[in-house]
């Protein structure tokens, strides 16, 4: 797992990165059953890829009331900043 916080204007929410794509897209799926839009970006660091699970870049308004949201419903997130 990979978590980074930053507090700029446009932040994505990163939900959690996973080691294996049907993960990641297992927990998309979660997300837009709850109404929140996501996507699964892969990343590569030397010979390992991950798999992040994050939200469109939003105002850190919304990211906050997003992130509540999640941990209404036990899912943990971060913001982070948009890459």
């Amino acid at each position: 797992e990979i978590y980074t916080l930053s507090l700029h204007d446009a932040l994505p929410i990163l939900v959690i990165s996973y080691a294996d794509r049907n993960s990641a897209d297992a927990q998309r799926a979660k997300l837009a059953m709850l109404g929140i839009s996501s996507k699964v970006v892969e990343r590569t660091n030397g010979d390992k890829t991950v798999y992040r699970v994050q939200s469109n870049s939003m105002s850190s308004e919304a990211a906050k009331n997003i992130q509540k949201d999640l941990q209404k419903h036990n899912i943990n997130s971060l913001m982070r900043s948009a890459q």
